[in-house]
């Protein structure tokens, strides 16, 4: 069939021959599909469809070190000076550890009789102050007071160059202060430097699931750095939040698609993984169905269909 321009063609439901622009047409009629649209989350520039809403927050800038970003910035985040794309919103979350730089002894930070504690001005992720811990702590592990319930055994650091943040899942069997002993000797009970909760029992944390984390990595071959300890409650590690007197929280992200035109959306992150859900109209909330530690999956693109 051939269908000429002024023709009028009634009721039609599907088509087949040539089609000649400028023809028009009554009834269902076949219409080309809306090309999927492929916003790249590796670009320096965020895509005027996207919009996120949140507090400031740590990433990893091109220079390797963890960078303040600005209040509703989402960053894109870099390793080994190479972009990976931007990280998922994440909920609210507290940083219920105390003092966790680890700058100074006290009922927080307890250090071992035959140690001191030394610091770095400049050592920590974030390029700020941060504790030192001597080669003969080359261990770690986390233990309960109550009970003497110990968490995760005795392990010893396998240092590198770059910053290591570890991660444990961790379910505590009663209301108790958790030691995070980021630096044990391996061969006995001390010397040691660990985080605490102190002696006030409303510090103490309930029986529970967390996620407890903290950094480390290589240094003089005399010390080496550790701190930017955290422990939240759940099962997944959030971005840092940095504590002193008080604990810290820092308020939930959201990431709004503008999806007019579209009914579907496709996540795609770092490391072959991917998500779907539909849109929900002309303004779409992205979603997560399965949250991951902070820095071990990265948005690189999203595809509207």
């Amino acid at each position: 069939m051939i269908v000429t321009p002024d023709a009028t063609v009634i009721g039609g439901t599907s088509m087949s021959g040539l089609f000649v622009p400028g023809s028009n047409f009554m009834g269902q009629s076949a219409k080309p599909s809306k090309q999927p649209l492929t916003i790249n989350l590796l670009s320096e520039t965020l895509h005027p469809r996207l919009k996120f809403d949140g507090s400031a927050h740590y990433y990893w800038n091109k220079s390797g070190i963890l960078k303040m970003s600005a209040t509703d910035e989402w960053p894109l985040e870099y390793r080994g000076g190479n972009p990976i794309g931007r990280h998922a919103p994440e909920p609210a979350a507290t940083n219920l550890q105390l003092y966790c730089r680890g700058l100074t002894a006290s009922e927080y930070l307890v250090v071992s009789a035959d140690m001191g504690l030394l610091t770095d001005a400049t050592g920590a992720p974030d390029a700020g102050p941060v504790g030192l811990i001597p080669m003969g702590c080359d261990s770690y592990l986390i233990s309960q007071d109550i009970d003497n319930v110990t968490h995760i055994p005795k392990t010893r650091y396998r240092l590198s160059a770059d910053w290591q943040r570890l991660v444990f899942a961790v379910s505590t069997t009663k209301r108790s202060r958790i030691r995070l002993r980021y630096g044990q000797s391996y061969s006995g009970s001390t010397p040691a430097i660990w985080m605490t909760q102190g002696a006030d029992y409303s510090n103490w944390l309930l029986a529970g699931d967390y996620a407890m984390s903290w950094f480390v990595r290589a240094g003089d071959g005399v010390t080496f750095p550790a701190g930017f300890a955290q422990i939240e409650t759940g099962s997944v590690a959030t971005s840092p939040i940095v504590t002193e007197s008080g604990t810290a929280t820092r308020t939930a992200q959201t990431v709004t698609i503008d999806t007019t035109g579209y009914k579907a959306v496709l996540i795609h992150y770092s490391g072959a993984y991917f998500e779907s859900f539909l849109a929900t109209g002309d303004s779409t909330t992205l979603l997560v169905s399965n949250p991951a530690d902070w820095g071990a999956r990265y948005i690189q693109r999203i595809v509207l269909s």
